[in-house]
Parts: structure tokens; sequence; C-alpha cells
């Protein structure tokens, strides 16, 4: 893979509530030790996943990145704009297109 397919496949799909949730919790000051337990100790998203000295430590190098991974995402929705609402829909122009989008909104209330 390149890298490029790399970034796009971390993009995440986040819930504008979540989204707020999780920004409340790293700019709030009374979250604020709570906030960098999680970034700094449980995630350790400013430490390297590589352990020199060893060689067969492939599989918690594994680990590592992926407790990495998860506090950059954490950060990254906390460093992108969230909308307050989600956005409209222009008005639907045809009949069909106005019954895909209902059907569409069914299907996401069935779920």
């Amino acid at each position: 893979m390149r890298l490029a397919d790399l970034e796009a496949d971390s993009q995440l799909d986040v819930p504008i509530d979540v989204g707020h949730n999780v920004k409340m919790l790293a700019q709030d000051p009374r979250y604020a030790l709570a906030w960098q337990f999680i970034i700094e100790k449980l995630c350790r998203a400013r430490a390297l996943s590589y352990i020199p000295g060893r060689d067969q430590a492939t599989d918690l190098m594994v680990w590592f990145e992926g407790r990495r991974f998860v506090g950059e995402q954490l950060l990254r929705i906390v460093e992108i704009p969230i909308p307050d609402a989600e956005p409209k829909l222009p008005p639907a122009r045809t009949i069909t297109e106005k019954v895909r989008r209902r059907a569409a909104k069914q299907a996401e209330q069935d779920q």
C-alpha cells in the first residue's frame, strides 16, 4: 500500500455528537487529568512503537503501534472542526431522488 492509501484507510466516520463529546473531554479543564492519562499513558500517542534491542518483538511492536494509532485518532478528532449539525441536502429534483432519500432514511431508522 502507498502512504496515501494508508492515510485514506485511517479516516473515521465520527458522528457529530461523539466528536463534540471527545472535544469536550479534551478541552474541559475538569477532565484535563483524565485526557492526559488516556493520551499519554493508555494510548502512548507520543511514544515510539519501535523497541530497540529486541529481535522477536514484532508482536509487541504491533500492539504498541495499534495503541498509539488509537491515541492519534483521538487527537485528530480534537483537531478537526466539527459542524454543529448534519449538512442538509438540497431539495430533491425528481420523484426518483425523493424515493431514494426516503428509503435511505427509513433504512437508517431501522438500524
